[in-house]
């Protein structure tokens, strides 16, 4: 190899190396993380004791114009759609007037290489865009919390977000594994309910309603359901009709809906209420 040709490869090494140092300090891991979709998983099915069945009966579930429903004589859903800074502006007025009921909104993260809490860079505007228009307004925060600790830590950062809007649906616990990388794979299930249960307590302690959001693989068998039976659930089934057979308040029953004022497919989910508690 001449003197001149060893003096282009490694012109062309250093380019290389400059290219991924730049690319390196440009990308944060954490605000591009979309938290892993769900899909169909072995459960164990063993029965738990300490939590009810529900008694919903799928042969009230209908759909209409893209949208599921839900109302038989004693219970009736609410539909809602759950929403981040991956749903981009959205126009709060059309989704209203497209009949939605509710809006769950992420509040905020903990990154999952950092362990840093921050807060969703859309959620000042949607919470303030929701409550304008007439919507009920709950929050979610996703969670990378590694103990108990750094769960109470997210639910003072949710606390102080949330103390100045109007706030009417729960505030909900997302933790959740990541495909790679993630703070939470090496924890035992007996750790991720110590977790759940922190935040969940600091929520209920300030006065607000708290949910646990899940599904059916996590809240069987990741999580010790019967040890969080006071605490609603918002069940992750994409299915026709949800095969979970524990009680839950809310179903996210798929995370491509079509809703105007929104670009793109967004979550859209039903919650239930009893007939006297919805009138």
């Amino acid at each position: 190899m001449t003197k001149k040709s060893k003096m282009h490869l490694v012109i062309i090494g250093l380019s290389m190396y400059m290219c991924g140092t730049i690319f390196s300090l440009s990308y944060s891991p954490e605000e591009q993380v979309i938290p892993m979709k769900y899909k169909d998983e072995t459960i164990e099915n063993q029965y738990i004791e300490e939590f009810p069945l529900h008694s919903y009966d799928w042969t009230y579930l209908e759909e209409h114009n893209d949208k599921k429903q839900y109302n038989d004589s004693n219970i009736k859903a609410k539909l809602g759609i759950d929403v981040s800074k991956y749903q981009g502006e959205i126009d709060w007025k059309q989704v209203k007037d497209e009949n939605i009921d509710f809006a769950m909104l992420r509040v905020g993260y903990r990154g999952y290489e950092t362990g840093n809490i921050k807060e969703d860079p859309t959620f000042i505007y949607n919470v303030t865009s929701a409550n304008k228009v007439g919507l009920d307004v709950g929050v979610y925060f996703f969670s990378q919390a590694i103990s108990p600790e750094e769960a109470k830590e997210e639910a003072a950062f949710v606390l102080q977000q949330i103390k100045k809007h109007d706030v009417t649906y729960p505030v909900v616990f997302d933790l959740e594994f990541i495909e790679e990388n993630d703070r939470i794979s090496h924890l035992t299930k007996d750790e991720i309910t110590e977790i759940t249960k922190a935040f969940c307590e600091e929520i209920e302690q300030a006065g607000y309603q708290v949910m646990i959001y899940g599904n059916r693989h996590w809240l069987q068998d990741v999580i010790e359901l019967g040890e969080l039976s006071t605490y609603d659930i918002w069940l992750a089934e994409y299915r026709e009709e949800p095969s979970y057979p524990y009680e839950f308040k809310m179903w996210q029953y798929t995370d491509n809906g079509s809703v105007a004022g929104i670009s793109g497919g967004v979550d859209m989910n039903l919650w239930f209420e009893e007939i006297s508690e919805a009138q």
